[in-house]
């Protein structure tokens, strides 16, 4: 089969009467050349036999007392168009069955003749392309007029938050789960080796007592459940290409026409696009699957888990000694020289952050419009983001991203512990979010730290049974370069380093005379 030679195509020759070939055996594409030019020479005798009739015969001057001779000179007039209509169209049949690869003109059914001016018509269809082109960019600059100042749209879709804490059923056996459960976290077990062990506690118990046992879990799930140890995540459909946020219900149960559908992403990535078509998106975000009944089930292709920072403030004001920790950092004063910076609460954000947001100097801003005081230092919280991205899986490329807080109110020693820090979100793979893709997921996270900036009152915690008002601000943000930039982006185009003060010059290369406008370092206070 390799070695095989290829076979070459041959034509048959065929036969041409033209004036030069009279009549013997050529190539089927220099017979279709001849036979093009032989048809419009017969074309331009047709026309001029044609012109040539009407010029011998002699018109009659009409008149209006003799009606049969205006009838006579109108029949013969329409006879005359109509015998050079059909000539017309019987050449442009011709022409069309034997070069239908080697059209030369388009013929006009509603013309009454053909002057064979190839030229003008042409110049003609070139003339009017160029009128719709121009229309066309005409078109283009007002859409664009009309977009001009538009930026992409990063708000998450509407999300409930339910403010109601786990409620904790009633059941006998309840110490034996909690047990487990706490056995499984001290020891940083797997969920597959506890729900083994629930199983076997299970059986061991029916044997015992079937009677008083018999609603004891049978798995993790159902002991969760009975708990009431529901997740605490609101959950998003996200967009394969462009990473906005979808509501992951209105993806789930898309219908056109009565019948599930795949939901296209219709968020606009370019708004200022001259090209209407390239604006939106348009990137299927589920795919369709096939249950074991038959029903058809739309499964989103990505899903964006963000937790409720509500509900983790309620968990950790439940500890005994939470509220007390978050005091300690207001009595350590004494134990640090002064101008000595050693740990978050020495820098002059901390010192003098203001409960209007901004940052004043030292002898500007009394102790009572500081955000952080002592007198609120264990319900006014400073929040330290951080984001990175991390490889869950072996001997692939697949990137998800984590975003979480850690409370800067509690000491160093404690700050970074798992069981104090904030799980924000947990940004979908296989690739890392772009520089502005990433606002995406940031958006609903910072719509709910606007409200904790207002205040949110917790119903209860260990030494407020009748709930408290927590307020958060965030301060800061600690993770590496890259991720730096996407989260707070580039402080200024002359200072790029992240070591050193030092500030670019910027040379005139380029002769403009506005480059001082290009070039504006930012103030602390606004940026």
């Amino acid at each position: 089969m390799l070695n095989r030679k290829k076979r070459s195509r041959k034509r048959a020759p065929e036969r041409c009467f033209c004036n030069e070939c009279n009549g013997i055996y050529i190539d089927p594409r220099t017979y279709r050349k001849h036979n093009t030019t032989f048809s419009l020479q017969i074309n331009d005798l047709m026309i001029e036999a044609s012109q040539s009739f009407s010029e011998d015969v002699p018109m009659i001057e009409a008149s209006q007392d003799d009606p049969m001779i205006e009838a006579s000179q109108s029949s013969l007039l329409q006879n005359e168009d109509i015998s050079q209509l059909e000539n017309s169209t019987m050449l442009q049949s011709r022409m069309r069955k034997r070069n239908r690869n080697y059209t030369i003109r388009e013929y006009d059914e509603d013309s009454t003749s053909f002057d064979g001016n190839v030229d003008n018509d042409v110049d003609n269809d070139v003339n009017n392309n160029d009128d719709d082109n121009n229309n066309d960019d005409n078109n283009n600059d007002d859409d664009k007029d009309d977009d001009d100042d538009v930026f992409e749209d990063y708000s998450s879709p509407d999300y409930n938050i339910p403010d109601n804490f786990n409620d904790l059923q009633n059941i006998s056996e309840e110490w034996i789960i909690i047990f487990i459960l706490r056995f499984q976290t001290r020891f940083r077990l797997p969920d597959t080796a506890i729900d083994t062990l629930i199983k076997f506690v299970k059986h061991v118990l029916t044997k015992l007592d079937s009677d008083q046992f018999e609603n004891f879990p049978t798995s993790l799930y159902t002991a969760r459940k009975k708990l009431g140890l529901k997740h605490q995540f609101v959950t998003f459909s996200v967009c394969p290409s462009c990473h906005k946020l979808h509501n992951v219900n209105d993806v789930e149960q898309h219908i056109i026409q009565e019948q599930k559908a795949i939901k296209k992403c219709d968020h606009i990535q370019f708004p200022n696009n001259r090209c209407r078509s390239l604006r939106k998106c348009d990137t299927p975000l589920s795919e369709q699957k096939e249950l074991g009944d038959g029903k058809i089930v739309n499964s989103p292709l990505l899903i964006y888990p963000m937790a409720k920072v509500k509900d983790q403030f309620l968990h950790m004001f439940q500890r005994p000694d939470f509220e007390k920790n978050l005091r300690l950092w207001a009595d350590r004063d004494g134990n640090v020289k002064k101008d000595i910076l050693c740990d978050i609460y020495d820098g002059k954000i901390w010192k003098n952050f203001s409960n209007g947001g901004k940052v004043y100097d030292e002898e500007e801003i009394s102790n009572e419009q500081k955000f952080f005081n002592k007198e609120h230092a264990d319900d006014h919280l400073g929040i330290m983001i951080n984001v990175d991205w991390f490889q869950p899986f072996e001997r692939t490329i697949h990137s998800s991203g984590a975003i979480y807080g850690a409370i800067c109110n509690l000491l160093r020693e404690t700050r970074f512990k798992p069981e104090n820090m904030l799980i924000l979100g947990l940004m979908p793979g296989p690739n890392e979010a772009s520089l502005h893709q990433i606002n995406h997921y940031l958006a609903p996270i910072v719509d709910q730290f606007q409200s904790f900036w207002k205040g949110v009152t917790l119903d209860q915690t260990f030494e407020h049974s009748s709930g408290r008002l927590i307020k958060c601000a965030i301060i800061a943000c600690c993770c590496d370069i890259p991720a730096a930039r996407k989260l707070c982006g580039h402080y200024s185009a002359n200072v790029s380093c992240h070591r050193c003060l030092k500030v670019a010059t910027n040379g005139n290369f380029g002769g403009l005379d506005d480059i001082n406008e290009w070039f504006i370092a930012k103030d602390v206070d606004d940026h």
